[in-house]
């Protein structure tokens, strides 16, 4: 299930004599071949971009156009200096902004090539042991940046806005609106699991690190069973790393028990903090927020809320011995 399927924001269209003029801002001599929309992102707008040479297809790009007023093209930007060689990133062409974008900002990145895991498991793929590994590797490299307090950073990755405590986060997602698509039963447990796991919660708070904000396997591409890129990256923050770890176990369904072993040595292996012995149920709560907060986004009408109710339940009724329904 892909929670965050519809676009947050409407895409910005681009003709080919707009395109060719973008992309002439990085290279003059460049020869357009073709460009064409990408459905990854819903909030940026993106296409891919061929580019011809002498013999054929000389490289292939991403176009980025950013939505209005958004600044955070300037924390991708910083991103990739800090991270460097530790996670496989885009590497950046071009960034800026122009008038006849309307002022928005713009990149030009180098193409990834592979597909989205969460495509190629949609094909009966499962994730093998090496490429778990690779991708616990590169969560360890990201977490490795530590912060005092969980925040949301500016342009240049430092906290800009402290956040209160993590297990006030529910109660900050648990929305008149939410109540009601939920039911009073299935609230009364997630707060009860809320005073349960309270000291647990207040424990990652005192763990701040840089995460993805959106690590699932959408975002995650591959190419001949190798890790290429981890992509997206506008949600990126100082938060707890198990919530990451969380996102990526949500569909639990399309990795493997063995996968899922591998993905924790290597990361253990390779990570300034191991993660708890209880991360599976510490990183199941973590992403319940995540899931309360994107209730309370979805229309109540629409099939994606219908999804999150019952992808809340479940949750739920893993921390209970009974699954009586609700």
């Amino acid at each position: 299930m892909d929670e965050r399927g519809e676009r947050a924001i409407p895409f910005f269209a681009v003709d080919e004599e707009l395109a060719v003029y973008l992309l002439q801002k990085w290279n003059p001599c460049l020869r357009f071949h073709q460009f064409a929309p990408l459905a990854e992102g819903k909030r940026t707008s993106n296409y891919r971009v061929r580019l011809s040479g002498d013999e054929g297809i000389a490289a292939e790009v991403i176009l980025r156009i950013y939505p209005p007023n958004d600044e955070s093209w300037r924390k991708e930007a910083a991103l990739r200096q800090l991270l460097g060689s530790r996670v496989p990133l885009q590497r950046v062409h071009w960034i800026g902004q122009d008038e006849r974008l309307g002022g928005r900002a713009y990149a030009i990145l180098e193409y990834c090539p592979g597909e989205s895991l969460l495509k190629r498991t949609a094909e009966g793929y499962v994730p093998d042991e090496p490429l778990m590994e690779q991708i616990g590797r590169a969560l360890a490299g990201l977490h490795g940046h530590r912060y005092e307090q969980v925040a949301f950073l500016d342009g240049q990755l430092q906290p800009a806005t402290h956040l209160p405590a993590c297990a006030d986060w529910f109660e900050m997602f648990l929305t008149p609106a939410v109540r009601d698509r939920l039911g009073t039963a299935l609230c009364r447990r997630i707060e009860g699991l809320v005073l349960q796991y309270r000291d647990q919660l207040a424990e990652l708070d005192r763990h701040p690190a840089l995460v993805h904000g959106d690590f699932r396997a959408t975002n995650l591409i591959v190419r001949e069973g190798k890790l290429t890129g981890i992509v997206d990256w506008e949600f990126a923050m100082a938060g707890h790393p198990i919530a990451d770890v969380g996102q990526l176990f949500r569909a639990g369904e399309i990795f493997s028990d063995s996968g899922k072993q591998a993905f924790i040595r290597s990361y253990n292996e390779h990570a300034a903090e191991p993660l708890p012995v209880d991360w599976e149920i510490l990183s199941l709560l973590r992403d319940l927020v995540n899931l309360l907060q994107l209730m309370g986004d979805a229309e109540e009408a629409s099939l994606n809320a219908r999804d999150l109710k019952d992808r809340i339940e479940r949750t739920v009724f893993t921390f209970t011995e009974d699954s009586i329904s609700l």
